[in-house]
């Protein structure tokens, strides 16, 4: 007992590795160093933005038109809450998200948080599989902006964005043929306020993605 309490004390006055253990000294001088936060430019991961909701309006476009030769049956629409037919998800839905998320997802793994309307695998049938229609021709994060980012928000630490993703904003709109109610939406907050967003319309004219940056 007198060995362990002496152990908590060395440990509290931070001598613990250097007078009662070295073997436990020399793993803490070979643990490697931590790793720096990640800095990110907001005006790339927004490019990146715009281009993922192209890709989730096309994949929505294309569920429609699947849904105009088949039938209503084509979009696999299941009640996330019982009884709640606001809370309808779709076909549309799942394979939108998997399309947004396969451009964006890098952004993950450097540490932007994310918050995504469907689950992971949000397929109804669990299978997310986008279809291959005509996509936009723009590469990721080649998307010219109509303006320019400030400065302080060309270096920000990766773990201090968080992007909301809802990839069919309007299911139930859409179940019904409400086209003109439905929208593609991408949030970024920065120390958890709001910072920049994407609205995709893909059922407008030339289904155009409305972008915006606080302050612009």
């Amino acid at each position: 007992l007198f060995f362990l309490a002496e152990l908590a004390a060395c440990a509290r006055a931070r001598r613990f590795t250097k007078m009662v253990c070295p073997r436990a000294a020399w793993s803490a001088q070979q643990a490697p160093a931590p790793v720096a936060t990640a800095q990110i430019s907001l005006a790339a991961l927004l490019q990146d933005c715009i281009w993922a909701a192209q890709l989730g309006m096309a994949q929505i476009c294309a569920v429609h038109q699947e849904r105009e030769d088949g039938g209503q049956d084509v979009l696999q629409g299941i009640l996330k809450e019982v009884l709640d037919p606001k809370s309808v998800m779709t076909k549309a839905d799942a394979q939108a998200q998997v399309a947004i998320l396969a451009i964006l997802s890098k952004w993950r793994n450097i540490g932007v948080h994310f918050v995504c309307e469907e689950d992971e695998d949000p397929s109804p049938q669990g299978e997310g599989a986008p279809n291959s229609p005509s996509a936009p021709t723009t590469a990721p994060g080649t998307t010219a902006l109509a303006f320019e980012v400030s400065e302080e928000l060309c270096c920000i630490p990766a773990e201090e964005v968080c992007l909301f993703i809802d990839p069919l904003d309007g299911t139930r709109e859409f179940v019904e043929g409400r086209l003109e109610a439905v929208q593609t939406l991408i949030g970024i907050a920065v120390r958890g306020r709001p910072m920049a967003g994407v609205m995709g319309l893909p059922f407008y004219p030339q289904s155009p993605v409305v972008y915006g940056v606080a302050g612009r």
